[in-house]
């Protein structure tokens, strides 16, 4: 075992590591306000000795709010910055999310690290995993300024990660998802990060269908806070990762128990499943919840939505 895919636990949000334990290198892809010293933690106990990058997957506040804390502590220093900025200047970024471009350039001048774009650079090795990026092009940046909605140009990267495939993606809306379908590009992983944490996705259930299709995973993540202002995740978009989960002996799991969850008590935050770590051993993907109770919880519920 030595690739290893991490979500880490930052309630509402996003925060990815991906590693490759036998070479200590690492891959940190967003972290969301106040969970920068979350990720740095995370990392310290992967002993990670070389950070090829960190990304951020496109300016909303609950993937690149804690970027800014990660950069003032973060050591070593990463090899390189990957942005995407759905043109920084436009009027599709915040002026928190500007306050967070400008720290991390200078971030960049003063440690001598490269930034680079999402829409421009493509390809991202990290020991022997390699970050294929499917999405943001220069379509998405545009589309991500006309809609005044950087959810477009969310980043949707396909991982070889030492011998299992892993789909990330971030915000993306449906929009996004059926360009790449209708390009004929390849989609189909092992594990599928639920994009934009379970949220409604489309006009009806069966634009995640197509999706779900055409990745055809074998474990669905839910990165989801439990008392999120958002509303997510939305409860027919469980109800369709359920009855894929059913249907297809796949396996689904949240970082944080939601409203939706069967049996939902007043422990129910203690009985989440807290970090997610996928790994492949020989012939099977290993799913590790960081609450050992986890597994216990949901095995007692009379129907349970995380299927393990």
């Amino acid at each position: 075992m030595s690739g290893q895919l991490s979500i880490i636990d930052v309630g509402q949000g996003d925060c990815v590591v991906l590693s490759d334990l036998e070479f200590g290198e690492a891959i940190l892809i967003d972290c969301p306000v106040g969970r920068g010293q979350l990720a740095l933690d995370f990392l310290s106990r992967l002993a990670v000795n070389r950070l090829r990058a960190v990304i951020v997957s496109h300016l909303h506040r609950d993937h690149y709010g804690g970027i800014e804390e990660v950069l003032e502590r973060l050591m070593p220093t990463p090899e390189a910055l990957w942005l995407s900025l759905a043109h920084a200047e436009g009027r599709t970024v915040p002026p928190a999310g500007r306050a967070v471009l400008n720290s991390m350039r200078k971030f960049a001048r003063e440690r001598r690290v490269e930034c680079r774009l999402l829409s421009v650079d493509r390809h991202l090795s990290c020991g022997r995993v390699r970050l294929d990026i499917l999405s943001p092009d220069d379509n998405a940046q545009i589309d991500a300024v006309a809609r005044a909605d950087p959810n477009w140009s969310s980043l949707v990267a396909s991982v070889d990660l030492c011998g299992f495939r892993v789909l990330l993606g971030s915000d993306a809306p449906p929009g996004q998802w059926q360009r790449l379908i209708d390009a004929g590009v390849d989609l189909k992983a092992d594990v599928l990060l639920v994009p934009h944490h379970g949220a409604a996705f489309g006009a009806s259930p069966s634009q995640l269908q197509t999706v779900l299709s055409a990745v055809s995973p074998a474990v669905l993540v839910v990165s989801v806070g439990a008392r999120n202002t958002y509303g997510h995740p939305d409860r027919t978009t469980l109800d369709v990762l359920g009855r894929y989960a059913i249907t297809n002996g796949a396996r689904l799991v949240c970082t944080q128990l939601n409203k939706f969850c069967a049996g939902r008590t007043t422990r129910a935050d203690e009985m989440c499943g807290g970090t997610i770590s996928i790994s492949r051993t020989a012939d099977q993907l290993v799913v590790h919840t960081e609450n050992g109770q986890h597994h216990g919880f949901v095995a007692g519920l009379a129907s349970a939505r995380c299927r393990l």
